[in-house]
């Protein structure tokens, strides 16, 4: 049995709660099991009542870079959070390898230190980053970005992971001829860091650069386009 099923079957055995709301009176609540309910001894909860702890262990790898791109709009609508993420072990770089964020194979030994433990997964429908954050009444997706210089280089994102669809042969032609007609020098799924704009499907590199203030533009092949433009109100989408 892999780490992650293991997670399913121990870590969140008697503990997680079904509750999805970020909020104080959910956070200050006995945790819910369909089986049994787990309570702590009062010094314990002292310690641990503010701490939430989201994980997701997909293969969105996307999810995790907007977890952090996103941690400041939650914070800001929760007063007093102490909020972790958590992911697959060799996943963590994604959310910048900070202390908050916990390993899968440290979450069955350190799940008492959280007052709930939120299991983030996509339902076949709807963006689960987004439906978060809408159930949590938050209203302002919104990242704060900054103003840098761009350069002449456009990197076109190809590849995203399920439901995002890649981007055809034909797709890919047109978004390299609107690039070099606005005089970038176009690249194909290269580095993000050094580019100017980065255009294409929601994935990693997407994200990372709109965070960092770059020009992007999506090409909505997946379900997010509604969570990238509430995220980047700059950003545009783009249909080649």
């Amino acid at each position: 049995m892999d780490i992650i099923s293991e997670l399913h079957e121990e870590i969140f055995d008697g503990f997680e709660s079904q509750l999805c709301i970020l909020d104080f009176s959910l956070i200050h609540s006995k945790i819910v099991s369909s089986e049994r309910v787990e309570m702590f001894a009062l010094p314990e909860y002292a310690k641990v009542k503010d701490n939430y702890c989201l994980c997701y262990f997909g293969a969105s790898d996307e999810y995790l870079t907007q977890f952090k791109l996103l941690r400041d709009v939650i914070q800001q609508r929760f007063e007093g959070l102490c909020l972790y993420f958590g992911c697959k072990d060799d996943k963590t770089h994604l959310l910048g390898d900070q202390p908050d964020v916990m390993k899968a194979s440290e979450l069955k030994m350190k799940k008492r230190q959280f007052a709930q433990i939120k299991y983030i997964e996509f339902n076949g429908e709807t963006h689960p980053i987004e439906d978060l954050l809408v159930q949590s009444q938050i209203t302002n997706f919104a990242v704060t970005v900054p103003e840098i210089e761009h350069s002449s280089k456009m990197v076109i994102t190809t590849r995203g992971s399920y439901p995002t669809v890649p981007l055809t042969r034909n797709q890919i032609d047109m978004l390299r001829k609107i690039g070099q007609r606005a005089g970038y020098d176009v690249e194909i799924d290269t580095n993000w860091q050094d580019a100017g704009w980065v255009a294409g499907v929601e994935c990693v590199a997407l994200y990372e650069a709109a965070g960092a203030g770059l020009k992007t533009s999506l090409v909505a092949t997946g379900i997010g386009r509604r969570l990238y433009q509430r995220m980047f109100p700059q950003g545009e989408i783009i249909n080649p």
